[in-house]
């Protein structure tokens, strides 16, 4: 079998898994509501610049404390901490199919 048949097979079934629906579904009513998409963007944002920063060797104390105070408030929202719980699900699966094609590799 072709190795694009299987990956075109596996991405069906990835799509179509309870994870990936769900997520879907909660990403669907975040984005319907433009304030609660506005602090998810923003969250991203600041996650992101935490995570260059850091990469960077830059002092990330402060980043790290204004996204830790903001964790809390977002978890205090029923819809965002539902959203972002399954966001996390899914880069759990993704991270576990990348490490599984790195062994693959390295075998």
């Amino acid at each position: 079998m072709n190795i694009y048949n299987s990956i075109l097979t596996f991405s069906n079934d990835f799509k179509n898994c309870d994870e990936v629906k769900e997520f879907k579904r909660l990403k669907k009513k975040i984005d319907e509501n433009a304030e609660n998409k506005k602090i998810i963007d923003d969250f991203h944002k600041k996650l992101y610049d935490y995570q260059i920063a850091k990469q960077n060797g830059e002092d990330v104390s402060d980043r790290e404390k204004q996204l830790n105070d903001l964790n809390v408030i977002l978890m205090s929202n029923s819809e965002i901490s539902e959203f972002m719980a399954a966001e996390v699900r899914i880069s759990t699966i993704i991270n576990d199919i990348v490490k599984m094609l790195e062994d693959t590799i390295s075998e």
